[in-house]
């Protein structure tokens, strides 16, 4: 055999080789596609899901929630500083549960956010207020402090509502009752009620309410809810003016009457 022969030879072993190596070369899996995990949604402990959700800036804010349902208060908070915030309710709110949840920085001392879920219980205004201070530390009047105010949807108050569609009438109320009034109100213009009654009435103001709005709105009309209470004898006035506090009183102002019989 000459050396043509034997190079002819090597020449196609080392093609039919290459050849075999290509077929038998594995045929790369396709990584699995991962599957979204949901995003978890915090719940009170016994499952109940607020119904409304407060933060700061509802901070000296009046709102209303239904007898029975559940709404949350969050703050901002940081105890590694040791400012935690202190917290008090009046009777008529149950604390359903009490969390704190760090940030998800995950560095040590960021702070996080405190959340309290409630349950309106009561069938007139309540409060929620809260001050941050460190535990060991008199209260000195500089403090950071939250306060929401919460009255009950209307139909769950145990008194009459009036509005102003009973302006200029004559109602009946017995002693030590009470009634309420409330009255469309829009701060954002500078107008607001301004209220008067006689003696034998106690006025409780129970705070503005917004109205529904759409996320960002600003200059929103709301509510403004008195509470009246019948503490004297025979015939009394609550009355109102819808005017801007540091303007004078004109003819064209809009006003409320509402004449009150005690019996």
């Amino acid at each position: 055999m000459n050396h043509k022969t034997l190079f002819a030879i090597a020449i196609s072993l080392i093609a039919i080789t290459a050849i075999v190596a290509g077929c038998t070369t594995p045929t790369a899996t396709p990584a699995p596609t991962a599957t979204p995990t949901p995003t978890p949604t915090d719940v009170p402990g016994d499952g109940t899901v607020p119904a409304a959700a407060f933060d700061e800036a509802y901070n000296d804010h009046t709102v209303q929630v239904e007898t029975g349902a559940t709404f949350s208060v969050s703050l901002s908070e940081n105890p590694s500083t040791g400012y935690t915030w202190n917290w008090t309710l009046t009777p008529g709110l149950e604390l359903v549960n009490d969390t704190f949840a760090a940030n998800e920085s995950g560095l040590i001392g960021a702070g996080g956010i405190h959340t309290w879920v409630l349950k309106m219980t009561g069938s007139d205004a309540q409060t929620f207020s809260a001050i941050e201070k460190r535990s060991a530390d008199p209260v000195l009047g500089n403090e950071t402090t939250y306060t929401l105010h919460i009255i009950p949807a209307i139909g769950d108050m145990n008194m009459t509502t009036y509005t102003e569609a009973n302006d200029n009438q004559i109602v009946t109320v017995a002693k030590g009752d009470s009634i309420a009034v409330q009255l469309a109100e829009n701060p954002s213009t500078g107008y607001m009620w301004i209220v008067n009654s006689t003696d034998g009435l106690t006025v409780k103001d129970l705070g503005h309410v917004h109205g529904e709005a759409a996320p960002g709105m600003v200059g929103v009309g709301g509510n403004h809810t008195f509470q009246i209470t019948a503490t004297g004898d025979g015939n009394q006035t609550f009355s109102g003016v819808y005017k801007r506090a540091w303007e004078p009183a004109t003819d064209s102002d809009k006003t409320f009457t509402l004449n009150i019989v005690i019996s």
